[in-house]
């Protein structure tokens, strides 16, 4: 049965502890940094929510810390940091059971590609001698490129007892991939900007942000050509705020079409929230996401977003959202969207999105990732 923070993400039943846990679980998460990136913020929203839970004891397994985990709740979480180069370092399989022997948790959740890899293998590998760990894979995004590791990641990802989708993107391509319906949850991200206003009065200058890696996935070097074109005679100040491997392409465009001056290209920033409270229009012309915080957290704020029309970007903004193009729309085509959006001031074109966001607290997010892993732990 589905609990009712899966399908409201409001509400108590999540909480309710199954009767074959009688003092409380311990429950383990196993990411292999917290560096740059929306799920890593969201890895450790989850578990500072969790901490907070009387009857779970949160651990964690990492080998890197990164600017995220400073954010951690390091008081109530107990953390274990493990030695050694590559997370596939076939070594780390060792080191990783023996800390699950010595932390016993009662379930172990994996972040993330290189630590689905090890927690699938250290598990098998305590069965083996008799020690059962239950492991739970988390999705955090819905399409992955031909690579030795992802193809590693999929044979073993049938050895899951669950995989928690953020989008229903997430699922299905698990389930092209062979794992069964039963085994797949979804249960969306937290929203970061909960509770907070966006603080538009003295702002003088509009802004239209792009915030993110800068990777092929999110299609920045169409975005930066419709930036130019959109940056000639607009008042608007234009801002691509991140890094990535597509960070030297990106500068060659705005340089080449005359758009030095006009773009300002930034480096990534680790907190971004206040950029997103000065009433930007937001930019996304991903071609495949899991679901994605930037698009929340403006949704949260009020802001007028121009989206891809991807599955993943319409299950936030809703089928009637005026301002949505073709992921492979022209650059004209997308600055021509950002030129009406600009100039919009109504927002109810968000009110679909917003009641929808509005759910995704973190306690309620916590309670429906609850319900499952002391489901597993039963």
């Amino acid at each position: 049965m589905k609990c009712i923070a899966c399908r409201t993400l409001a509400g108590a039943e999540g909480r309710v502890r199954p009767a074959g846990i009688v003092d409380g679980m311990r429950l383990c998460f196993a990411i292999s940094s917290f560096g740059q990136g929306g799920a890593q913020k969201q890895c450790v929203a989850l578990m500072n929510a969790l901490a907070l839970e009387p009857d779970i004891e949160v651990q964690l397994i990492y080998f890197q810390e990164g600017e995220n985990f400073a954010a951690l709740r390091q008081d109530r979480i107990r953390a274990v940091r493990l030695s050694g180069g590559s997370v596939y370092d076939p070594r780390n399989i060792f080191r990783m059971a023996k800390r699950l022997r010595e932390l016993r948790p009662d379930v172990i959740c994996s972040w993330l590609h290189g630590s689905d890899v090890l927690a699938a293998l250290s598990t098998s590998l305590l069965g083996a001698t008799g020690r059962h760990v239950p492991w739970v894979m988390t999705e955090r995004d819905s399409h992955y490129t031909s690579n030795w590791r992802y193809g590693l990641r999929r044979r073993l990802a049938l050895r899951a007892r669950r995989i928690l989708c953020n989008s229903e993107a997430g699922r299905r391509y698990w389930l092209a991939n062979g794992i069964g319906a039963a085994a797949l949850h979804v249960v969306p991200n937290i929203n970061l900007a909960a509770g907070l206003t966006a603080n538009s009065a003295g702002t003088s200058q509009r802004e239209v942000v792009f915030a993110g890696r800068l990777e092929p996935q999110k299609n920045v070097r169409q975005l930066a050509q419709a930036f130019v074109i959109s940056a000639q005679g607009s008042p608007a100040r234009f801002r691509i705020l991140g890094d990535g491997s597509e960070r030297e392409a990106v500068s060659a465009i705005v340089g080449q079409a005359g758009g030095v001056g006009c773009v300002e290209l930034e480096g990534h920033q680790p907190d971004i929230l206040p950029v997103y409270q000065r009433d930007p229009v937001y930019v996304t012309l991903s071609r495949h996401e899991g679901t994605p915080n930037a698009v929340i957290e403006n949704i949260s704020l009020g802001n007028l977003i121009v989206a891809s029309r991807i599955d993943e970007h319409v299950a936030l903004l809703g089928p009637e959202y005026p301002f949505y193009v073709t992921p492979d729309a022209a650059p004209s085509d997308v600055a021509r969207e950002i030129g009406k959006a600009l100039a919009v001031e109504d927002r109810s074109c968000l009110a679909y999105a917003q009641a929808k966001v509005a759910a995704l607290t973190a306690p309620a997010v916590a309670a429906c990732y609850k319900r499952h892993f002391m489901e597993v732990a039963e």
